[in-house]
């Protein structure tokens, strides 16, 4: 069983522009995730999957493994699919787990976790929840897993339903081979287009999906002073 740590990355984002590219640490952006993956006990490989050329450059320039994809995916995991479906030599109990290039101080205790869980129950996808804060549970930016007593999800929403036993999602995902075959095959469907979340072609494609807890998470960068606020814990 081979564990493969993909991270999909693109220059063009919306609140932050080109943020993946900005260096005032010493490096880009997204070179950070890379090194926290390589702390993990659990990864044996990383890659930066790509459509960007600046990306690609980049990667050459701090010596990072990437594969280049189409430019036009819709989201993450669609870029990701592409990567796996070139990789010839995956095996169908292998795990592609997908990391966000805008998480510079993500936990590898964490990405470890959601491997190490993976493993165990062999989801089609599994994900990481946490506390669903109440300062933060109103926020359309901030998603919602309807987590099942057993740890299954049944829906992703970016409304709060008091109704409903939501948690914070996470933006971390483990995949089989498999699944990102079938996600590919289906192509976006409407409640993905609707919500803008990658993960309900999964629900639409009745995956197996699976979450766990953790304490805490670092948010990812999307804003100029979240960016500067990184770089001043940086020191």
């Amino acid at each position: 069983m081979t564990v493969i740590v993909a991270i999909p990355a693109r220059v063009a984002s919306t609140r932050l522009p080109r943020k993946l590219l900005l260096e005032e640490s010493g490096q880009p952006l997204f070179t950070h995730v890379f090194g926290q993956v390589a702390k993990c006990r659990l990864v044996d490989a990383c890659v930066v999957v790509t459509g960007d050329e600046e990306i690609c450059e980049r990667c050459d320039k701090w010596q990072l493994p990437h594969f280049s994809t189409v430019e036009d995916h819709p989201n993450g995991t669609s870029r990701i699919a592409e990567f796996a479906e070139a990789a010839d030599d995956l095996l169908h109990d292998d795990i592609i787990v997908n990391v966000q290039a805008d998480e510079p101080e993500i936990d590898p205790n964490a990405i470890d976790l959601l491997i190490s869980q993976h493993k165990i129950a062999r989801p089609d996808m599994g994900t990481l929840v946490c506390s669903l804060d109440d300062v933060l549970k109103d926020l359309p930016n901030v998603v919602k897993a309807v987590v099942d007593y057993d740890g299954s999800v049944s829906d992703f929403h970016r409304e709060y339903d008091p109704g409903a036993w939501q948690w914070h999602h996470i933006g971390i995902y483990s995949y089989s081979p498999e699944f990102l075959r079938r996600y590919r095959e289906r192509g976006p469907c409407k409640t993905e287009v609707d919500r803008d979340l990658e993960q309900m072609r999964a629900i639409e494609i009745g995956a197996q999906i699976r979450a766990w807890p953790i304490r805490s998470h670092m948010p990812g960068i999307d804003t100029r002073e979240q960016y500067d606020a990184f770089l001043a814990r940086l020191g």
